[in-house]
Parts: structure tokens; sequence; C-alpha cells
């Protein structure tokens, strides 16, 4: 019976057809493709890989980037994360007096883009709008010298304080001044204990974001949501709310990121969202010059942010802002085999490349490895290959625009 049994499975198995192993990625499984010129005399390329690329990528970690060469054959390739970013200066305090303070930052080599300040004493006074949920705060105008002779007004902004020692991290327009000055009324009695600053790179990048009104799902009805859409998940490093002229809220700012929900095409209603800061939001205008508040630094993978606004009976005229700083990855390919180059992207079929950043690298002698430049090639136009199409999306909660009255439609 035993005998019986085993032999009537073994017919069963080989009747059962074999499972055919999937075929071979090429070409034509991608939707775009753009050329890559390549510098002359260099085992490996890289590039910094733009937001257009990332947006029309298919895996939200730009797992179906691909690199042909001539004859079409795919080339080890990674992507890689360059380091933590920018490291911190300590910026020296040259003079000091009431009211006011200047920094030297020794002659940067690139372009100021943080100054974070340290404040360790304060008995200055509230804003008369302060609401319960604020904090302290002082207007400060920050000034930019190269000779100490003439300084010229770079911005305007607050310094807070919650505790008896607080930063405040100040996001600056793009300059490169020797020394900074910090002023504020002579009315305001605090001291700035000292200040560090963080340059550019060529892989910070920046978006502002207009965002969309809708009600909040969980029954706040005194609450707005404002979600932005960034069209592709990035690293950020900081996000700065741009409320409407002479606004104080108190809110929350949440994100999430990108993941398989967006073939189902999921509101930001129905995903899972971490919470990022909530507090006080506000934006005053003083001298002509807008205040706004401080950053919030994050450091973390996001594409989708949700504003929420608590105890707001009506939205803003014009909805708020979203000024997103955020680092580019970079693509490290072998040029070893023979050009031209390009690189195809937006498949579903693509999995995770096989090489690390650091394996092809190690190619290169040290010298040139620290000589390389984070892009040395440069892209070509951009090629159809073919329409990409995603699963169905089934039914989800629809959302609406509470100041136009029309649906929000996700962003494919």
């Amino acid at each position: 019976m035993m005998r019986r049994s085993f032999a009537a499975l073994l017919l069963l198995a080989f009747a059962l057809p074999l499972r055919a192993d999937p075929p071979p990625l090429s070409r034509e499984d991608f939707a775009h493709a753009q050329a890559l010129v390549t510098k002359p005399g260099l085992p490996v390329q890289t590039l910094l890989v733009p937001i257009e690329i990332y947006r029309d990528a298919v895996s939200p970690y730009l797992y179906d980037l691909r690199v042909l060469d001539a004859a079409g054959n795919f080339v080890p390739h990674a992507t890689r994360r360059l380091g933590d970013g920018e490291p911190w200066h300590r910026a020296q305090l040259s003079a000091t007096d009431a009211g006011a303070c200047v920094f030297d930052l020794d002659a940067p080599e690139r372009d100021v883009i943080d100054l974070e300040l340290a404040v360790d004493s304060y008995t200055g006074k509230r804003f008369a709008d302060e609401s319960q949920h604020g904090a302290r705060q002082v207007p400060v105008l920050i000034e930019a010298s190269d000779d100490l002779a003439r300084f010229e007004p770079l911005l305007r902004t607050y310094v807070e304080q919650d505790d008896t020692y607080e930063t405040t991290l100040i996001a600056l327009p793009r300059a490169r001044p020797r020394y900074l000055r910090v002023r504020w009324h002579a009315d305001e009695t605090f001291r700035i204990a000292g200040a560090r600053f963080r340059l550019a790179r060529d892989n910070d990048a920046r978006m502002r974001i207009t965002g969309t009104a809708r009600a909040p799902s969980d029954g706040a009805h005194n609450d707005v949501l404002y979600d932005f859409d960034l069209g592709a998940q990035v690293l950020t490093r900081r996000l700065q709310v741009v409320l409407p002229v002479n606004a104080r809220v108190h809110a929350s700012l949440a994100g999430a990121r990108a993941d398989q929900s967006d073939r189902r095409q999921e509101s930001n209603a129905r995903r899972k969202l971490d919470t990022l800061y909530e507090g006080p939001i506000a934006r005053s205008t003083r001298n002509g010059q807008a205040l706004l508040s401080e950053p919030i630094r994050t450091n973390v993978y996001y594409r989708y942010l949700t504003l929420r606004v608590h105890e707001q009976a009506a939205p803003f005229a014009a909805p708020p802002e979203l000024i997103v700083d955020y680092e580019t990855e970079q693509l490290v390919f072998s040029s070893l085999t023979r050009g031209p180059f390009e690189l195809v992207f937006g498949s579903d079929r693509a999995p995770p490349t096989q090489f690390s950043a650091d394996v092809l690298l190690a190619m290169l002698s040290g010298d040139v490895r620290r000589a390389l430049a984070l892009s040395t090639v440069k892209l070509g136009k951009r090629k159809t290959i073919a329409t990409r199409t995603l699963p169905a999306a089934p039914p989800t909660t629809r959302s609406f625009n509470l100041t136009t009255g029309k649906e929000i439609l996700p962003v494919r």
C-alpha cells in the first residue's frame, strides 16, 4: 500500500509542469534611458543622481538603475550615500558686545548653509502674540562681511530657547562670508555661548513644495492637514515650514517612506506617518523681511510629509510651503568595457545590485580615489524605451481639498 502511494506521488510530481526561470533582464525591461558621457582614462565613473531619475525610478531605493556598455551588457554598478554630510566647523568668537557678537569663519572654501548658535543665558521678553505652546524667542539679524569694515544683511530670523541650554539651527542663504555678525535688540538680554557652521556640498539639494489641504480622518474637526509629496523618496536633511505671512500656529509634522503602497495609490490619510516635530511654527515680518521658525533636522528617507495644524477653523487662504534640503546619492559603475555607456531605469523586474561601491572604487589608487569628482560623467538626453504599466489600484479613501472642493488625486 505504501509503495503504491509513493508511486502515485512520484507520477504526480512528474506530471506537474516545472517552474521556468524568469527571462534574463534586458534593455527593453526599462522605461527610460539616458546616455552617459564618461571621463577618459578612468576605470570607474561616478554620477550624482538627479531628482528627475529618483522620480521616474520604480524602486524608492534606486534598485532599478542599470548601466549598459556599447555591446548592450550590464556593467557592475552600485549606489551609495556620501557619508553623513559635511562635518560641522567651530566658529571662532572674534568680538562681542551688548546686543551683538562677531564670528570668524576662517575663509570657508564653499558656501555656508547652516549656522547653529548655542545660547546659555536668557532673560528676554516674550512676544505679545506668543501662544501657550510658544518658546522664548528673540529676533536676530545675521550680517556678513569679508573685512569687518562693512557688514551686509544676510538673514533675519529667531533665536529660540526653552531650557537652560539650547541651540538654534539657522538655514542661511548660500553665501561665502569670512565673518558673521549676529545682532539683537538691546532690550533682549541673553548670551550666545558659541557657534558652529556647515558648508554646502555638491550633493546637497533643495526643493520647495506647496501643500494640499484636507480634513483629518480621525474626527478632529478643528484640525487641518496639509499633504506634501516630494515625488520621490530622498534622504531629507532638514525641513522648514513656510506659513502665510504673520501666522503662528501649534502644529505637528510627520513623514512616511515610499514603499509598495505606492502601487496601491494610497493617500497620506492611510499611510503610517512618523511624527518628526510638534510645537509652535510661526512666520512674521520685520523691516520688510520674513522671519521663519527654525528648520527641523531629520537625516531620514521620506517621500510623503503631512503638516497638521491644530485648532484651525479653516484652511489658510494660501497653503503652507515646505522647504526640503536633501542629499542625493552617488552612482558608481565600472567603465572597463567599451563605451559609449547608457543609464537605464524604470523597471519592475530589476533586483538590487550585487556589487558595492567600495569594491568598485578599490580599483582606483588612493590618490585617484580621493581626487575623484562626485560626478565624472554628464547625462545626455532622455529616451523612452517602453511604457511602464503598474497593477491596477484598488479602491481607496477619497480626499478633498477643503478650499476648492476638488478631489485630491494621488501622484503617479
